[in-house]
């Protein structure tokens, strides 16, 4: 697995790579993916954008961008 984690001017962008079989498009579309359905709501919910997809070379990659306006630290 491969972490990157970059801070821009638009927010916080973290990739994560790994280098296994790759998620299938059926799986990504299905309506039994509950657990990607809720990543994809926890990241709207403040605000960024999720992305999961196959890698060029196999493997899947997650790609989350958050905006500036959600790295405030709650407590």
């Amino acid at each position: 697995v491969q972490v990157c984690v970059r801070q821009t001017s638009e927010g916080l962008d973290i990739e994560v790579v790994d280098d296994g079989c790759g998620i299938r498009a059926e799986e990504l579309r299905g309506v039994r993916s509950f657990g990607l359905m809720g990543m994809h709501e926890r990241a709207s919910g403040v605000g960024g954008k999720l992305h999961i997809g196959r890698g060029s070379h196999g493997g899947t990659v997650t790609r989350l961008q958050l905006p500036p306006s959600s790295l405030h630290a709650t407590h």
